[in-house]
């Protein structure tokens, strides 16, 4: 027996406010390639840098992260940290550099569910991408022409990197077969740069600055990448250096849905592919059932379908062995998750319960994560979680800064069940999976051997 609902194209998780965000762009700019040189009237314009940096400093206060995190010293600290943010007027770049700057308010706070992106200054859309005369005007635009790069000699770069250790965070990095990356670093506050080596995409050239890394703690970092298609700033505030790939780095609107990889010819065995569906139930053998299911959303289709499913498993879920996949859940609604917890908790009683989970598990599925976690006869495998659910986002919305450069996708709910000691770390697994086999197969033959761990 096999059960699979509807095919619905998967956005990437963790890039869902980058998404609305850069669809806003395109509504804006949808009828032009490029615009007006930036350099031309920015003097004397108002409003300022000074406004952008008190309107964000504003915003941040009213969040519940800033309200939970910054008291005492640290609020000396944050209140020194914005002072010396105004302050900076140096301009070596001013649209670019000043993103980075801002960035820097966001650094202290705990909750990856912000995002904080950059409008894109000049657009060349993918359909334009073989036309000549578009290709150029683009490259004519201040945008292009004022994007930042190194200064480093490239093929001395790139002949030292190809020396590195795959597990060292330096080295060349793929995204798909449209860039090559090399990123080293800088020996600044642990930060790393990423140049572009070569490119597939006419929006790139050679030199072009397309990732720079702040060290936050060992393997991970609050990432700022130039996006793929669009250029535009967009900042990831959880990176982390993983299996060889920067396993984050994964945008909305692209090319690809691949992340920046040093491996490019192994399969992914970590991640869900885009076109697998939301939900799916099957039988695996007579002794193993698998049941998928990757958003907790309360969106009125996929949450008929999400009832149809747990009305099935209620129904024919009967094997001594349930194998439930939550790898990529994007979360949505706990409420929306309850009821396969209480499924999962009856099941348990008479079964045993095999949990998949992944980076990609994030919000609304690593919070139903830690209700199954503990369960007697609830095993948990693959990777340690996202780690971006102490808070969320009921609304959507994003915040303009006074000059329409930048904006901020604001969170907006309380860390009501003190989640915060998961925020950035995520929820462990009880068993760690190779990403080097299938998954599905690793579990498999833990079942067959009749190897139960035992949980830390």
């Amino acid at each position: 027996m096999a059960f699979s609902l509807h095919r619905v194209p998967v956005p990437r998780p963790r890039d869902a406010h980058v998404r609305k965000y850069n669809d806003r762009c395109m509504k804006c700019l949808a009828l032009l390639l490029f615009l007006t040189p930036l350099t031309s009237g920015l003097r004397g314009q108002t409003p300022t840098y000074q406004d952008d940096v008190d309107a964000l400093y504003r915003i941040l206060q009213k969040t519940p992260a800033y309200k939970d995190q910054v008291r005492g010293a640290r609020k000396k600290a944050y209140e020194a940290l914005y002072q010396s943010i105004r302050n900076d007027t140096s301009q070596p770049n001013g649209y670019f550099h000043d993103y980075h700057k801002l960035a820097r308010l966001l650094f202290p706070l705990r909750d990856n569910h912000f995002g904080f992106n950059q409008m894109p200054a000049a657009l060349l859309r993918r359909e334009f991408f073989g036309n000549p005369d578009s290709v150029l005007a683009y490259r004519s635009s201040a945008f292009y022409r004022h994007y930042p790069r190194t200064s480093l000699d490239l093929d001395s770069l790139e002949a030292e990197l190809k020396r590195r250790n795959k597990d060292s965070v330096e080295g060349i990095y793929y995204y798909d077969r449209y860039l090559s990356v090399g990123l080293y670093r800088d020996d600044e506050m642990g930060r790393y740069t990423g140049v572009v080596l070569s490119s597939a995409l006419p929006a790139w050239e050679r030199g072009q600055v397309a990732i720079t890394l702040y060290g936050k703690s060992p393997g991970t970092f609050r990432a700022v990448y130039g996006h793929p298609v669009y250029k535009n700033y967009v900042l990831v505030t959880n990176e982390k250096f993983q299996d060889h790939a920067l396993v984050n780095a994964r945008f909305s609107s692209s090319v690809s849905s691949s992340c920046y990889r040093k491996d490019t010819l192994g399969a992914d065995y970590v991640n869900l592919a885009d076109s697998d569906i939301y939900f799916a139930f099957r039988n695996l053998s007579p002794s193993i059932q698998y049941v998928r299911v990757r958003t907790f959303t309360n969106y009125h289709v996929l949450a008929g379908e999400s009832r149809k499913l747990l009305r099935l498993l209620r129904d024919s879920a009967r094997a001594p062995h349930l194998i439930v996949d939550l790898r990529n859940n994007e979360g949505g609604n706990v409420r929306m998750g309850e009821g396969y917890v209480r499924f999962i908790r009856e099941y348990a009683r008479r079964n045993h319960v095999h949990v998949l989970v992944n980076n990609g598990t994030m919000s609304a599925g690593e919070i139903i994560l830690l209700g199954l976690k503990g369960m007697d006869h609830v095993t948990v495998y693959g990777q340690t979680t996202r780690g971006t659910l102490a808070y969320g986002n009921n609304y959507g919305k994003t915040e303009m800064l006074p000059r329409g450069f930048y904006g901020l996708y604001v969170s907006d709910m309380k860390d009501k069940d003190n989640l915060l000691r998961y925020e950035d770390i995520g929820v462990a697994p009880d068993v760690i999976l190779s990403a080097s086999r299938d998954w599905l197969d690793q579990v498999r033959e833990s079942i067959e051997s009749g190897d139960r761990p035992r949980h830390p």
